[in-house]
């Protein structure tokens, strides 16, 4: 059954990371957590990659410059069972507080743009990456797969989160809703510049998250990183002929009728915006409009989905497998650990 009869109160945040410092950066964001608490919200959402930072020189950059920074970017990025990711845990439950944050996530050798949802226990409670990572992105993360579509239910009610322009995929946003969200964290990196309104993304993430509440009928927070002096000077050498301007904070609370639910902070000023919400005007909105439900329709058009994680690889007649090998190797080892005499 889905509660619908829910009153909590959330948070979403404009937030610059400590560039490509993990855990400068947890360091920050657990005050934040903190702060969050005090002020009587169960919920906070974050920027992607928030932790350590967007790479915002994939964009005025050669990717061979952009590639001077991998090693410091990959040392920085967050693997699920790693120290950092255990700290924002230890905060959560010490605070009483969900966390929804955007990261980069290491796996193996490679670099994912991720999402994490923390519960105010302290346990993860669900992680995804991102399906596909936008235009210059793709040589910096990797892709995710169908099984990051997906959502969790919670005592605050059903709770999802995508990054960035998976908000301009209508396939993914119906996706979402299919699962009855009633939720989303729309993470965003911050991008305000002067160029083509698509590209900065500023306007869009505004607009597209309002769309995407509506849409789907959830309470939808806008988070995002803010771009200030520090990342120019840590990206562009302190140069402003970059493409991007101070700023691209753009915090917001948005209801499931697309309605805004808090004043909004000035681009480049870091901050947290709050709202108090009620799951029952999810039921008011869907009573006019169900894409998913009431106002669909499937015989015409339906979504197929595909949620495999697409493993690398596949073994299989593991247990034909000749043991015998291991077991010489395992019998020369022993030996080893009991001394030999290696003149």
């Amino acid at each position: 059954m889905i509660n619908y009869d829910i009153k909590t109160k959330v948070a979403a945040t404009q937030f610059e990371p400590v560039w490509y410092n993990a855990h400068e950066t947890v360091t920050k964001m657990i005050k934040w957590i903190e702060e969050a608490s005090r002020n009587g919200a169960k919920l906070i959402g974050f920027a992607e990659c928030a932790i350590p930072g967007y790479a915002f020189d994939i964009w005025g950059k050669s990717p061979m410059e952009v590639h001077m920074k991998d090693v410091l970017l990959s040392q920085n990025s967050l693997e699920i069972d790693g120290p950092e990711m255990k700290r924002l845990m230890i905060a959560c439950r010490e605070n009483s507080i969900y966390l929804v944050t955007g990261f980069v996530e290491r796996d193996g050798g490679s670099r994912y743009i991720a999402q994490v949802i923390i519960n105010d226990e302290g346990k993860i409670i669900l992680t995804r990456r991102k399906l596909k990572p936008t235009d210059c992105e793709r040589y910096v993360y990797g892709d995710g797969s169908g099984a990051d579509l997906k959502v969790v239910e919670t005592p605050l009610g059903i709770i999802g989160a995508c990054n960035c322009f998976e908000h301009i995929q209508p396939l993914i946003t119906y996706a979402m809703a299919s699962m009855h969200e009633q939720i989303h964290v729309a993470s965003w990196p911050g991008v305000e510049g002067d160029n083509y309104y698509l590209y900065s993304t500023y306007g869009p993430a505004k607009d597209l998250s309002r769309v995407y509440a509506m849409q789907t009928q959830t309470y939808t927070l806008t988070c995002s990183a803010v771009y200030g002096q520090n990342a120019r000077d840590f990206f562009y050498d302190g140069s402003e002929n970059d493409m991007f301007k101070i700023g691209g904070g753009l915090a917001q609370i948005i209801s499931p009728m697309g309605d805004y639910l808090c004043e909004p902070l000035p681009s480049d000023q870091e901050g947290i915006v709050y709202a108090d919400i009620d799951l029952n005007l999810i039921l008011a909105a869907k009573a006019f409009v169900d894409p998913v439900g009431q106002y669909s329709r499937p015989d015409i058009l339906c979504l197929n989905i595909n949620k495999s994680s697409l493993p690398k690889t596949r073994v299989t007649n593991e247990d034909d497998v000749d043991h015998s090998l291991m077991e010489k190797i395992e019998k020369t080892n022993n030996i080893l650990d009991e001394g030999t005499d290696n003149s």
